[in-house]
């Protein structure tokens, strides 16, 4: 068995178990993704050749690899079931039945098959394609909500507890690992002064459901003939959650007009019409199973998620840049000035945003 351009024992190995049979493979770095390594890999079998997704499995941040891929199959399986619109993304299981190869190095190696003609945008680009995005992520919920929660298990505890972020968030300014603490006081006080959002989200009676949890513009597949939504991905994070988490963060990814690590900060501003567009894909799927108390706090959500996300940023880079990828010094730093920015325009549009949603709730 062949491989290149990727070079790799561990490949060649992952994809001897998922595909024993195959008379040769390529496979190729593909995607940008922060948390999974990914490749485009092309497995020929006689005269035909198919394309898979295969990824090295981050077990860091996701250390129950196994209930990751116990909640996805359960998914896949719930959404075959349905006259569900959308492409699935489809686990491929190894003969022993397994979902991972483990290699001798002890990573976990998975597979999926492959969306071809498929690309993913960072920024929303038209109120179209935010209308598109809330869409499909609107019916995706909408088709989630007749599991069982406790059908899934949750993968990482405590992914939306703001309040736990935030303990964490005080711990790590206190040890400032980095010695970074001091240069940061402006925004550690901001985040400070809006805090108690975090504490009002979670006394929130909502009611438990399965959800995305990272419900974030990056993870709609759009077809490059047709411009149309092909599937939801990026199944990892699927467990027990709030739907206003994922309405908050396809928000919070689709209504700034720069990417969340543009140091432009005069740019960053709350574009109304885009949100208008998400709302009209997003809610009407679910307008009939939300509860008055998740309607009347859709706006909450959008300010909570980038707030929370604002606090993740500065965490990891008072702590040492320990979680998210950084290209240079200031990375998570200019993204936590982004977020706040993007958050203060949110409360500066707040009446405008409530107006929408009431608008598209009627």
């Amino acid at each position: 068995m062949g491989i290149s351009p990727v070079q790799s024992k561990e490949i060649r190995d992952a994809l001897a178990c998922f595909f024993p049979e195959a008379e040769a493979v390529t496979a190729s770095p593909h995607g940008n993704g922060l948390i999974q390594r990914s490749y485009r890999a092309n497995i020929c079998r006689g005269e035909t050749t198919a394309s898979y997704l295969l990824q090295q499995f981050n077990t860091e941040v996701f250390p129950q690899p196994e209930a990751v891929a116990a909640n996805i199959g359960c998914v896949y399986r719930h959404l075959s079931g349905k006259d569900f619109p959308y492409a699935l993304l489809r686990p491929v299981y190894a003969l022993s039945g397994n979902a991972f190869f483990v290699s001798e190095t002890g990573d976990y190696w998975r597979v999926f098959e492959f969306f071809e003609h498929a690309f993913s945008i960072e920024k929303v680009h038209t109120p179209r394609a935010a209308f598109l995005a809330g869409q499909a992520f609107g019916a995706f919920s909408a088709a989630l909500q007749d599991i069982p929660p406790g059908l899934l298990r949750e993968t990482i505890p405590g992914f939306h507890d703001s309040t736990a972020r935030w303990e964490q968030f005080l711990n790590i300014v206190t040890a400032d690992p980095a010695d970074r603490a001091r240069s940061v006081q402006q925004e550690m006080d901001f985040l400070h002064s809006r805090s108690a959002l975090f504490f009002n989200i979670r006394d929130l009676a909502l009611p438990p459901r399965i959800a995305h949890n990272d419900a974030k513009i990056g993870n709609v597949l759009f077809d490059k003939n047709s411009g149309e939504v092909l599937a939801v991905i990026d199944w990892d994070t699927l467990m027990p959650g709030s739907i206003l988490a994922d309405f908050g963060d396809l928000a919070r990814s689709s209504l700034n007009p720069v990417e969340e690590d543009d140091s432009r900060l005069e740019s960053v501003q709350v574009q109304l019409p885009f949100f208008e567009a998400l709302c009209r894909g997003f809610l009407p799927p679910l307008a009939a199973l939300l509860t008055p108390v998740e309607k009347a706090h859709l706006v909450a959500a959008a300010q909570w998620i980038t707030l929370e996300q604002a606090l993740r940023f500065l965490s990891d880079y008072i702590a040492g840049d320990v979680y998210y990828p950084v290209r240079y010094a200031e990375h998570n730093l200019i993204r936590v000035r982004n977020q706040l920015a993007l958050f203060q325009s949110m409360e500066k549009e707040k009446v405008a945003l409530s107006e929408i949603v009431a608008e598209c709730l009627s």
